[in-house]
This record gives structure tokens, C-alpha cells and sequence, in this order.
């Protein structure tokens, strides 16, 4: 009884609004709050593109090789052009799944490109930002997958196609775990943290304590 009201419910608000047009809408949302961060940092670095030169030179990118002042010039543009490229590939659609890797790719060297990589904070947060790529990267592979099985084959081409939706399909399970395990990475680092500040407090709190009863 409760499964067929449920059932009616749906329908009647399906009848009133446009539901998948409403999924279309929130899918973009969250598009644009995952590459946000890129797309921040693009328009920082173009802004700030003699700092960011600065920075590389003070990194030390090129140095040893004698091109420092050549490649810390071109450094900050290819920052520019490779996030705004894995944002465009995604936003537009034209190739979401490209746009991920880009934008994984980057994630994972950005701590190294500004010697960062001892910097556990910094790290975490690269490690958060890669969470949210690659739980985008397994929806993409999802929709897709979704694409490919209302175009199964009929006959004997359809158990391998099967087959292959099912391996699809687990791997983006994995992909999706990976994902929410790393996004949540930096929150449970900034727990911890606060908890051992807290229990630090507490110790010095009850230090004079034990010194009044010592005496």
C-alpha cells in the first residue's frame, strides 16, 4: 500500500514539474562547485601572473638548467591553460571524463609544483579536491554507461555487452568509494586536530591540580 502511494506521489509530482530537467539543473550546481576551485585559481593566477612568476623563480624551477627566467615566465600560463581546459571539457560536456583526468592530473602535482609536498594541510586539501573528481568522474562514467545500455544489442552480442556494463559498473563502485573516502581526508584531519588541541587543554588545565595535592 505504502509502495503504491509512494508510486502515485511520484507521478503526480513528475505531471507538475519537470523532474528531469530539475536533475539537469543540480547535476550543473555540482559541476560548478567541484571545478569552482580550479576555476578560482585560474583567475588568481592570471591576476597575479609577476607574483606567480616570483614564486616559481623562489621555488627554483629551472635553475639548475639555466632557464629559470624563461620557464618561470611560462609556467604560471600553462597553470592557466590547463585548469581552464579541465574546467571547459567538463562544464561543456564535451569530453567530462578528459576534463576529470586533467584536473586529477593537476590536483596531484600542484603541492609538488610549489614545494608544498611537506605542507600536510595543503596535501589533504589536494587529496579532498581529487575526492570530489573522482566521485564527478565516476557519475560521468555512470551517465555514460546509463547511454550505452538503452543501446544494447539484441541476440548473442547482448550477454557481452552485459558483461561489460557490469565490469563498468563496479569500477566506477571503486571509483566512487576512493572518492568519498579521500573528499572526507581533510575533515577528518581538522577532527583529530581539534580533539588533540582539546585533550592538550584539558592536560594543562588539570596540571595545577596535581601540584596542589603534591604539596
Amino acid at each position: 500500500m505504502s509502495a503504491e502511494w509512494v508510486k502515485e506521489a511520484w507521478s503526480r509530482v513528475d505531471a507538475r514539474v519537470n523532474i528531469k530537467h530539475v536533475y539537469r539543473k543540480l547535476q550543473l550546481t555540482a559541476r560548478f562547485l567541484i571545478v569552482g576551485t580550479f576555476m578560482d585559481d585560474a583567475l588568481r593566477v592570471a591576476c597575479d601572473y609577476r607574483g606567480q612568476v616570483f614564486t616559481m623563480r623562489s621555488v627554483g624551477w629551472g635553475r639548475a638548467a639555466g632557464i629559470a627566467v624563461h620557464l618561470t615566465q611560462l609556467m604560471p600560463a600553462g597553470f592557466i591553460f590547463i585548469q581552464s581546459l579541465g574546467v571547459f571539457l567538463i562544464l561543456s560536456e564535451v569530453k567530462p571524463q578528459a576534463g576529470c583526468w586533467i584536473l586529477l592530473v593537476w590536483a596531484g602535482i600542484h603541492p609538488f609544483l610549489y614545494a608544498q609536498q611537506r605542507n600536510l594541510e595543503f596535501l589533504l586539501e589536494s587529496v579532498t579536491i581529487i575526492g570530489g573528481l573522482l566521485i564527478l568522474l565516476s557519475s560521468e562514467r555512470s551517465v555514460l554507461r546509463e547511454r550505452a545500455r538503452l543501446q544494447l544489442p539484441g541476440g548473442e552480442g547482448a550477454a557481452a555487452a552485459r558483461e561489460q556494463k557490469a565490469a563498468a559498473a563496479e569500477e566506477s563502485g571503486r571509483l566512487l568509494l576512493v572518492g568519498r573516502v579521500a573528499l572526507s581526508a581533510v575533515f577528518v584531519y581538522y577532527v583529530l586536530k581539534m580533539l588533540a588541541e582539546r585533550i592538550a587543554q584539558w592536560g594543562k588545565k588539570e596540571e595545577p591540580v596535581g601540584v596542589m595535592f603534591g604539596v
